[in-house]
């Protein structure tokens, strides 16, 4: 489990697996499960901005991915032998390439995802909402709140409500700040509960 990855950079010249995988490099097979996160500004030369896996089952729930950048894979790269499942996060375009690269359809959903994309590695389910603006407070990342800085959601966001209550799924019952989640009869995607209270 994560809280917030923000701002790293996978850049230097010190091999090919240096530059990939700015914000977080997972090589080993072992599961791995990241929940309320926020994956932003972070940055690779060549694979996964923001997450990077070659081999491993990643299970992402209430993630907010925003402004990564890498030459594939801008928010997630997912090598053939891996396999991503992606629910209640929010997922905005990238910021010049593709929002997800697979080489083999190792990225999928689990459902209730806000996407600001039609990207074919980034698979959209039938409870899922592609939007076309994700509602992101205009301030970005800051102190919302917590121990860790946050992405909030405007009100009008799509985010909003977006997740049933049976689905809210391993967060705990909080957001990432540790607010209480859901503040209404469902939760919000992404790693900030809109109305949540400490």
């Amino acid at each position: 489990m994560c809280r917030r990855l923000a701002g790293n950079d996978a850049d230097a010249a010190v091999g090919a697996e240096s530059e990939v995988g700015g914000g977080i490099f997972h090589v080993s097979s072992d599961p791995a499960q990241i929940v309320n996160t926020t994956l932003a500004n972070n940055a690779a030369a060549d694979l996964g901005g923001a997450y990077y896996t070659n081999s491993a089952n990643t299970a992402m729930s209430h993630v907010t991915f925003s402004n990564n950048d890498a030459a594939a894979g801008e928010h997630l790269f997912a090598g053939s032998t891996a396999l991503v499942r992606l629910a209640n996060s929010i997922v905005p375009s990238a910021l010049s390439g593709d929002a997800c690269e697979t080489p083999a359809d190792t990225i999928r959903s689990r459902g209730y995802n806000l996407f600001n994309l039609q990207d074919p590695d980034c698979p959209v389910k039938d409870t899922d909402e592609v939007v076309s603006d994700v509602g992101f407070d205009p301030d970005g990342l800051e102190d919302n709140g917590g121990f860790t800085s946050t992405i909030a959601i405007q009100k009008s966001s799509e985010a909003v409500n977006l997740v049933p209550l049976k689905k809210c799924g391993k967060s705990d019952g909080e957001d990432q700040r540790g607010f209480e989640r859901p503040a209404g009869n469902r939760c919000d995607a992404g790693a900030f509960e809109r109305g949540a209270n400490p």
